[in-house]
């Protein structure tokens, strides 16, 4: 039967850049792209002047071990398939189609490289192996469970273009030896899934999975989280005082102290006006894989807020994976 060996946490977008590009890509592309849509932008957060380049690297470096575990352990358990829990932000899905969930049931796909403001271009492609028949399992069971995900079979232009499953590759395989299952979760398209029904998706996917011979070793990967509030952000659903460049660490702390302790299944009993209010719409998908892992504690888990990052960065990584129970 199938087995999940382990998991992943990895927060995306400015976690893959040097901090020293932080500044410059917060004014040329976070805020510019938000003015661009709302006509004006408001003042920058006072804790950005507060972040001085020796304290970002002193807690940046701890982030950064985080990517070299990550890296080691997805060269060391020799997985079967890698399985990324993301969203998409208008890129393979546009307003013509918004699944809630979907999974990817195609056989290879590509990502391509591309630069700030630039459509993706065919001529640095990486081909990721696919893993369609474990897809299509998932999709089975999940039928017979009550869930009714999107099935996708194949990409536009066989290009996985959603950056919350694109730059975690990009980043942690660049050379594409891992066997690569994506999953999508609606995250910033209200009304999106609850909490609650993220954390029994993830269950489900558990069940699919040991339930499939196929399907092997299984990792995990979560894309997504924490606080921030970007200039896609659902802004217009928005009522609250914050503005774009808020970090809600607080909330964030609260989150990741479940986390540390096993419990994420307190994460299933929050609102998703909750996740609203703290900017922590892309927490759905580490709840899907919180579900998934039932009360594991996790073998390191790292975070820090950082306001010229626009956002809580978090890494974590999943040895031990106890029965789901219930």
């Amino acid at each position: 039967m199938g087995t999940i060996v382990g998991a992943m946490l990895s927060t995306h977008a400015y976690t893959f850049v040097d901090p020293a590009t932080w500044d410059t890509r917060r004014s040329t592309r976070t805020r510019h792209n938000y003015a661009v849509k709302y006509g004006s932008v408001p003042p920058e957060w006072p804790e950005v002047a507060n972040e001085t380049d020796a304290e970002i690297e002193r807690r940046f470096a701890t982030i950064r071990s985080g990517f070299a575990e990550i890296r080691r352990r997805l060269a060391d358990v020799h997985a079967d398939t890698l399985v990324i829990i993301g969203n998409d932000q208008d890129e393979n899905f546009t307003s013509h189609v918004l699944p809630q969930f979907a999974v990817y049931t195609g056989a290879d796909f590509r990502i391509v490289s591309r630069t700030a403001g630039e459509r993706a271009t065919a001529a640095a492609a990486t081909t990721y192996r696919g893993a369609p028949q474990l897809g299509r399992a998932i999709i089975e069971y999940a039928l017979e469970s009550g869930f009714d995900p999107a099935m996708i079979e194949q990409f536009s232009g066989d290009a996985l273009e959603a950056h919350a499953h694109r730059e975690p590759l990009q980043f942690y395989d660049p050379g594409a030896t891992q066997t690569v299952l994506p999953i999508f979760v609606n995250a910033i398209h209200p009304p999106a899934p609850s909490p609650a029904r993220c954390y029994a998706f993830g269950r489900m996917l558990r069940a699919a999975i040991e339930r499939t011979p196929e399907a092997g070793r299984v990792l995990l990967l979560a894309s997504g989280g924490l606080s921030h509030f970007p200039a896609d952000f659902p802004w217009r659903e928005y009522s609250g005082p914050l503005t774009i460049g808020a970090v809600c660490a607080d909330f964030d702390r609260r989150i990741v102290a479940e986390m540390r302790s096993g419990n994420g299944a307190a994460l299933a009993a929050l609102t998703n006006a909750e996740l609203m209010a703290n900017g922590d719409d892309e927490l759905r998908q580490t709840i899907v894989m919180l579900g998934a892992l039932g009360p594991a504690v996790p073998t390191f888990l790292h975070y820090e807020p950082f306001y010229r990052a626009i956002m809580g960065i978090a890494v974590g990584c999943w040895d031990v994976i106890p029965a789901l129970g219930g």
